[in-house]
């Protein structure tokens, strides 16, 4: 698998906990680069968007590598 360019958002992985409008708002953006997402949120899940991998927990999230 080749990396990508420095300064490039595209692949890397971005983790969120919180998913309120402002959650939401970042996800948004990230799709738009290419980004994959990982979220952690107190409630269930009534449905996940597209693109969004939903954590457990939020130590979950933090042990996958993330870019922030």
């Amino acid at each position: 698998m080749t990396r990508p360019a420095i300064g490039t958002l595209s692949g890397r992985r971005l983790g969120l906990i919180g998913f309120g409008a402002l959650g939401q708002a970042i996800v948004h953006r990230a799709l738009a680069f290419g980004m994959e997402i990982l979220v952690n949120r107190r409630g269930a899940w009534a449905e996940v968007p597209e693109g969004v991998t939903p954590c457990g927990s939020a130590a979950e999230a933090s042990r996958k590598p993330i870019t922030l």
